[in-house]
């Protein structure tokens, strides 16, 4: 199909979202690195978003970023071509157990800063750290992105 797409000048568009379900493969991946998103008793949050139980990555942290980069290299990122872009979903962050659907305020981020003083700042923060990512792929294949204003009252 991605070949046949890439034919007809199409392009693939996959969604991701800045979490990942409490698997055993990601869970011991992001405890090792210790690249979550912590509560306020340095905990690895817990909430609940599309797959269930989830863990989100902290984008403040340069390790985590460096993490996430490696997850859209072409060799990891198995079955993928230059015309799959990428539409980045839920960086809110979207929890739905959470206070207001979106993670506890007092969580911990890099540098010990609370959720509530980054919150406005996590969105933008994904969307550079996947902007680089999807560049070390093919240079220029940010051109084929688009912003979404969000699901949101205020949009």
């Amino acid at each position: 199909m991605r070949k046949l797409l890439d034919a007809f000048g199409r392009k693939l568009i996959i969604i991701i979202d800045p979490h990942f379900k409490n698997t055993n493969g990601y869970n011991i991946v992001l405890k090792f690195n210790d690249i979550t998103i912590r509560t306020k008793d340095d905990d690895i949050f817990e909430g609940h978003c599309w797959p269930g139980a989830s863990h989100w990555i902290d984008c403040f942290n340069p390790a985590s970023i460096y993490w996430w980069n490696g997850l859209f290299d072409y060799t990891f990122f198995k079955g993928t071509m230059e015309n799959t872009v990428v539409w980045k979903d839920m960086n809110e962050p979207s929890v739905f157990n959470g206070p207001e659907i979106i993670m506890p305020k007092d969580n911990l981020r890099f540098g010990g800063w609370e959720h509530r003083d980054l919150h406005d700042l996590n969105g933008m923060m994904f969307h550079n750290a996947t902007y680089h990512a999807m560049m070390t792929r093919k240079e220029g294949s940010q051109r084929y992105g688009a912003t979404l204003p969000g699901g949101n009252q205020a949009s």
